[in-house]
């Protein structure tokens, strides 16, 4: 039984990494609101699937990468 536990969860795993997230889905993984997602993507941040007008998708592989470029390494200009 453990072992099929264990490749369950591995399914999961990769569905997880390989599906694609709602507008939702994101905003909670991310700890914003929606309208922060909506932000984002107009102001082409982070990359979207256009699947019609307004239904959006987000890969969270490229969503992380495209943040990473906005991560701040150091604060302050080291001087005391």
């Amino acid at each position: 039984m453990i072992v099929n536990v264990r490749l369950f969860a591995t399914h999961v795993d990769m569905m997880t990494e390989k599906s694609l997230l709602t507008k939702k889905e994101l905003a909670d993984r991310l700890n914003i609101t929606e309208r922060v997602v909506q932000f984002l993507v107009k102001t082409r941040r982070i990359p979207v699937v256009r699947l019609t007008g307004k239904t959006h998708r987000f890969s969270w592989p490229n969503v992380e990468r495209a943040l990473a470029n906005y991560e701040v390494k150091a604060v302050g200009n080291g001087k005391k």
